[in-house]
């Protein structure tokens, strides 16, 4: 049996990420599949949600930025349409 946050190959449609444009699949995870994201754009969202609510970003929500940004660019996606890194550097006003 497949984990639950694994692609079941014909089990479940595609679709293109609205975010970063790369195909991709429903997860099992519930919670991106409604809204046309890949995990990573999703993840990617809830990060650029926080900083422009005003949070500060950790560095480790810093380092999973860019590690999540690198794993879309690695799938043919762009991960300048999933995170926009001038907010990094408090330009978000």
């Amino acid at each position: 049996m497949l984990p639950t946050n694994r692609f079941m190959k014909g089990k479940t449609p595609t679709y293109t990420c609205r975010t970063c444009g790369r195909l991709t699949r429903q997860t099992g995870r519930g919670d991106n599949d409604m809204i046309d994201l890949c995990a990573e754009c999703y993840d990617l969202c809830g990060l650029e949600n926080m900083v422009l609510d005003g949070d500060t970003l950790q560095a480790c929500d810093i380092e999973r930025i860019h590690s999540l940004r690198a794993f879309i660019a690695s799938k043919g996606g762009n991960p300048d349409r999933a995170f926009d890194l001038a907010l990094l550097e408090g330009d978000h006003a």
